[in-house]
């Protein structure tokens, strides 16, 4: 038997293979048997998404909690990751659950551990539990018999909506004219940002909300492949921008009003600019090291510190925690935190703000990127490409790309190494090259960043080469 082991952000696996009932059940018990060891007496958070069986994925662990003797709190539907995280938090929650494999292949499915801040669990949490649960699986444990009384299905949605709703001026909101597209790509953000904006009087409309567990045959992860459909979409509609989330709705991109995709970077940069220009605020910032340097250059211009953290909102989350004046925190992926709210990635919470400062500068997102972005931090080119190999090939290609130390790649001079997670080759230029095996799948990736496409692919290119 495969054992069960916590990654960037989880444990995941795929359905009927090593993520089973069985399975599923041992990392419940071992959940409740480490929260006892602690003497936490709170109740346990459990959500889930619109994966395949998620919902019976989703009792059953809440079943095997509650027979060891907590109360658990289960979402009455399926619902975004940080409505979990705020649940959690504001529940006085001992540790919340949420059942998801988020931008995974359809075939996957995952648990979540959400810490009691409502933050994602670091290695302190999910330690202990992955040890409880791989020693689990050497022997069958008991089927659930009392866990009746314990159990309270209750309404996720509306006080983490109204708590979302509180950081941000739905006056401006209001002042949005034309289409508002809302894609959820089949994920658990459906029937949340859409209804809401219909209800400010903004003309929003979902797309591709129904519940499809083959995700229409595609990952659901906001990159431009996935997204050829809801670029004609806001085409069609005359739309005036895309808000996007991801399967579990925790991660945002958008495009806009032409079907320009605008990366998670761009997303990550504009929120940094509203806070401190719009809104006036102050405090450090943190990205990740697949992150941009556009951040780096917001920083500099703003006089904010910046701080770089490994790859997982949990790293981006630990900051949060050590220091309160933290402003925002971002990374790759489109997972952004905002201070005063959950230290948790939150689509719901970003895609407001993007449409609060579309209103508030009474600007396109087309313009904000190519007016107002770009001209202080120039124009960025990124792009990721993502090697599916065999566990062996994937230690090969950890040790090899560990011991690489070019002082050229792709004819351009590197300035310095970064190790702190994967390997990433900085150049003179400003340009850099990451390329770390996945926390979350059997995947090596490798991203690029440049002021120029064309060298951007070329790094790319030497990068697949150095994993080959």
């Amino acid at each position: 038997m495969s054992p069960i082991q916590f990654g960037t952000d989880g444990w995941r696996g795929v359905i009927g293979d090593t993520y089973t009932y069985d399975n599923v059940r041992i990392v419940a018990q071992a959940t409740a048997d480490h929260l006892k060891s602690i003497g936490a007496t709170g109740p346990v958070a459990v959500g889930y998404d619109r994966r395949f069986s998620s919902e019976d994925f989703a009792l059953l662990c809440a079943r095997q909690i509650a027979a060891a003797g907590f109360k658990v709190l289960l979402s009455d539907a399926e619902c975004p990751s940080p409505a979990v995280s705020y649940v959690t938090k504001h529940r006085n929650a001992s540790v919340g659950v949420m059942i998801t494999a988020s931008h995974n292949p359809p075939r996957y499915n995952g648990y979540k551990l959400k810490a009691s801040y409502g933050g994602s669990a670091n290695a302190d949490l999910t330690g202990p539990i992955e040890k409880l649960a791989q020693a689990m699986q050497k022997a069958p444990i008991p089927q659930p018999a009392d866990f009746e009384g314990r159990i309270q299905t209750m309404d996720f949605k509306t006080p983490y909506m109204d708590a979302v709703e509180a950081f941000v001026d739905l006056d401006v909101i209001r002042k949005i004219h034309g289409p508002i597209l809302v894609d959820v790509m089949y994920g658990s953000g459906a029937g949340y940002l859409a209804p809401f904006l219909q209800g400010l009087g903004v003309d929003a409309t979902e797309f591709r909300g129904e519940r499809n567990t083959y995700f229409g045959g595609i990952n659901p992860e906001p990159l431009p492949q996935n997204l050829v459909p809801t670029a004609k979409q806001v085409v069609a509609i005359g739309g005036k921008a895309v808000v996007i989330a991801d399967g579990d709705a925790d991660r945002i991109a958008a495009m806009d009003e032409t079907g320009r995709f605008v990366s998670p970077h761009e997303m990550f940069a504009l929120m940094l600019m509203h806070m401190v220009e719009d809104k006036g605020l102050r405090g450090p910032v943190a990205r990740s090291i697949s992150s941009t340097t556009m951040i780096d250059a917001l920083c500099a211009k703003y006089s904010l510190p910046l701080m770089e953290c490994s790859v997982g909102f949990k790293w981006i989350a630990d900051e949060f925690m050590k220091d309160p004046q933290m402003l925002i925190g971002g990374e790759e992926s489109g997972g952004i935190g905002i201070r005063g709210h959950i230290p948790e990635r939150d689509a719901q919470l970003n895609a407001l703000l993007l449409l609060e400062m579309m209103a508030h500068r009474g600007k396109s997102l087309k313009q904000l990127v190519e007016e107002d972005l770009w001209p202080i931090v120039g124009f960025h080119c990124y792009d990721r490409r993502d090697l599916h190999l065999s566990a062996e090939s994937i230690q090969r290609t950890r040790e090899a790309v560990k011991a690489a130390a070019p002082t050229q790649v792709a004819g351009v001079e590197v300035r310095n190494i970064n190790r702190r997670d994967g390997t990433r080759f900085e150049f003179d230029d400003g340009s850099w090259l990451l390329v770390r095996p996945s926390g979350t799948e059997p995947v090596v990736r490798v991203y690029s960043e440049s002021s120029s496409c064309e060298k951007v692919q070329r790094f790319l290119d030497e990068g697949v080469a150095l994993c080959r």
